[in-house]
C-alpha cells in the first residue's frame, strides 16, 4: 500500500434520474398505485381496440363532423358487440344450469317401489 493520500475523497454520486426512478418504484408497490393502474389499463384499452381492429387512424372521410359521426358509429358498433356477447354468455350460463338440473333429475331419480308380498 502506498502512503499517498487520495486527491479526491470517496465520492458517492446520485443522478437525478436514478433518484426519480427509485422514488417511482417505491410508489408503484403501494395498493393505491395498483388501483389507479388497473383503472388506467381499462381506460386505455378502448383506444387500443379502436386503432387495432377498427382502423381509426385511416378514416375514409374528411372533416371534423364527418370524423365524429364515423367514430360514433364505430364506438356504437363496439358497444353493440359487447352487449350481444354478454347476452349470449348469459343465455349459455342459463342453458348450462338448466341442462345440468335436467340431467340430475333424469339420472338421480330415486323413487320408492311398492313391493307386495303375497302369502
Amino acid at each position: 500500500m502506498s502512503d499517498k493520500k487520495k486527491e479526491k475523497p470517496n465520492l458517492f454520486e446520485i443522478l437525478e434520474t436514478s433518484l426519480h426512478r427509485t422514488i417511482l418504484n417505491a410508489k408503484m408497490g403501494t395498493t393505491e398505485y395498483k388501483e389507479v393502474a388497473t383503472k388506467r389499463a381499462g381506460i386505455e384499452g378502448i383506444p387500443s381496440v379502436l386503432r387495432r381492429q377498427y382502423n381509426v387512424e385511416n378514416l375514409p372521410v374528411r372533416g371534423k363532423v364527418c370524423s365524429k359521426v364515423w367514430l360514433g358509429f364505430k364506438i356504437a358498433a363496439i358497444n353493440c358487440k359487447r352487449f350481444v356477447k354478454s347476452r349470449i354468455n348469459a343465455i349459455k350460463d342459463h342453458l348450462k344450469s338448466n341442462l345440468i338440473n335436467n340431467l340430475y333429475e333424469v339420472f338421480c331419480y330415486q323413487g320408492t317401489v311398492a313391493v307386495i308380498f303375497t302369502a
